[in-house]
């Protein structure tokens, strides 16, 4: 089937939802989606604020830090940041280095 893009999302935007073959579930069957979720997630929700972290600091954790702030770091990225305090493993992160020298052109 060949649906053209513009007058889909025309209709859509204008809500003509069964003219483009998009029913809201709950008038599709029964109502109830087979994909929706039957009882809620007891999951306890957070509580975090901004005091310092007073967990454990390993490689765990180092671990999850360097990930959050750095692109593809390595093992020994991590044990590096293991080896020092917490604080100083975030201080080292956050401070300002310098810019890499410019490319050097050739020919």
């Amino acid at each position: 089937m060949d649906v053209k893009r513009r007058a889909f999302l025309e209709k859509a935007a204008r809500g003509d939802l069964r003219e483009v073959g998009i029913l809201p579930v709950e008038q599709k069957g029964d109502g109830v989606s087979k994909f929706a979720n039957k009882v809620l997630p007891t999951v306890e929700r957070t509580t975090a604020g901004l005091e310092p972290y007073v967990g454990p600091w390993g490689f765990d954790q180092a671990a999850h830090l360097l990930r959050r702030t750095m692109f593809g770091a390595t093992r020994a990225d991590i044990q590096a940041m293991t080896g020092l305090p917490m604080d100083q493993a975030v201080a080292q992160l956050l401070a300002d280095s310098a810019a890499p020298s410019p490319p050097v052109r050739l020919g």
